[in-house]
């Protein structure tokens, strides 16, 4: 009887190992469109601008792109990683975005520091703790409670452009 009953209970044991390091693996809260290559926005040919109008929840980064000149530069060679603010996360600024909006030179500035020079996917992000914007700022990088940026959780990932990748946040990032 003990014969039959190891070899069970080592593959119950390997199952449950298996389940623990997914969950404690796996990114809080956040989406890998790379799991998901049907939901996946933008096509092959999409550049960071293009991927962000693809991009429902970016409607408000694209109007801040534009509104601050950016838009040629981000259709560049690049490569560009773009923590991006949602949508909501814009809303939260109330009436400092519309004098952003009305400061091109100021919501330049501000939107260099959500811009990393190369291609940084989530994976990449593991082995870091830092990462430098093209404003000349740094970006803290943390894996507690999830993939998080200067403190904002990371709400979608490795959003892919032709000259980058995007990802998405929870709040914008201030000085």
């Amino acid at each position: 009887m003990f014969s039959r009953t190891l070899p069970r209970l080592t593959v119950v044991a390997l199952g449950v190992l298996a389940l623990v390091t997914v969950l404690f693996d796996r990114d809080e809260g956040t989406v890998d469109t790379d799991d998901k290559p049907d939901d996946k926005p933008g096509d092959a040919s999409d550049d960071v601008v293009d991927t962000i109008a693809d991009v429902e929840s970016f409607g408000t980064i694209g109007v801040a792109i534009k509104a601050a000149g950016m838009t040629e530069t981000l259709r560049g060679a690049g490569p560009f990683t773009v923590f991006a603010p949602t949508d909501d996360a814009f809303a939260e600024l109330g009436e400092t975005f519309d004098e952003l909006l009305a400061d091109p030179p100021a919501l330049s500035k501000l939107l260099e520091r959500h811009i990393v020079s190369g291609t940084l996917m989530a994976a990449d992000l593991r082995g870091r703790d830092r990462a430098e914007t093209v404003a000349g700022s740094s970006l803290e990088i943390s894996h507690e409670r999830g993939l998080r940026v200067n403190g904002a959780r990371v709400t979608v990932k490795d959003i892919v452009a032709t000259n980058g990748v995007l990802h998405g946040i929870e709040k914008v990032l201030a000085d």
